[in-house]
């Protein structure tokens, strides 16, 4: 199940799963994680300071908040990794009559706002699964170059991989450092980087995020400035990924 609301009082609970995720579109960590409906809506204060802090987060800007950052809604449903039907949102509907094309970066899949000041809050409700396996996928000109594998156990290990899949030295945000570990690629690993390349097409760059739970390759999202564009990479990699980037 996926739905989504204008505002809070149109949200059809009756219809919804025991758990599921209340989430804003156009930020960042703007979002509820309910486990259990019933006790939910039994607890009249939590649901009104739910009700509050949405209605609030639709009310902002995010472009003000997030540095770099730019928002890509897309339909969240879990996908088999042999079996995947990519169903892409725009954030901004029909972008190119609602705000001009120079505002807007119209493909034939996409409309990607060039400032996510430009995006239509909605409310996201999806279901809730568990994060316990991430993988990011950084594209370049719809290359797949560099790959993070990251296991969320009682440890959390990280593993980040070349275009190769050989072993990399990259440390992509500080804190990584000392929970780096080498991790064996397997096929679900290999199947989010194939699909990525297909999913960046259209991009000079951006990061294709997945999930894996319970055997199942989950799409995240795209993420066109990961860390809002400040954090710090390890040793000569501001360099090496810089060279990356082809803005011809």
């Amino acid at each position: 199940f996926n739905d989504v609301s204008t505002y809070f009082d149109q949200i059809d609970f009756d219809k919804l799963p025991n758990s599921f995720v209340i989430k804003c579109n156009h930020g960042c960590k703007w979002h509820f994680i309910i486990k259990n409906k019933e006790e939910f809506l039994k607890n009249k204060r939590l649901f009104e300071i739910t009700k509050y802090k949405i209605t609030n987060w639709l009310e902002q800007d995010y472009s003000f908040w997030g540095g770099f950052e730019m928002q890509y809604r897309v339909k969240s449903a879990d996908r088999h990794c042999g079996q995947v039907d990519f169903n892409l949102e725009p954030a901004c509907q029909s972008a190119a009559e609602k705000y001009n094309q120079p505002d807007c970066h119209v493909t034939q899949n996409a409309v990607v706002p060039r400032n996510d000041k430009y995006i239509e809050p909605k409310i996201l409700i999806e279901p809730f699964i568990p994060e316990k396996r991430l993988i990011e996928v950084y594209c370049f000109g719809s290359i797949p170059k560099i790959f993070a594998d990251v296991h969320l156990t009682k440890e959390v290990h990280i593993c980040t991989y070349n275009e190769d899949f050989s072993y990399s030295d990259l440390i992509l945000k500080p804190g990584d450092k000392l929970l780096m570990q080498k991790i064996f690629p397997d096929e679900p690993l290999k199947k989010a980087v194939e699909l990525s390349g297909e999913l960046s097409k259209d991009f000079k760059f951006v990061r294709v995020d997945w999930m894996i739970y319970e055997n199942r390759l989950y799409f995240e999202e795209l993420t066109f400035t990961p860390y809002s564009g400040f954090t710090g990479f390890n040793k000569n990699w501001n360099f090496k990924i810089g060279n990356l980037i082809n803005l011809q």
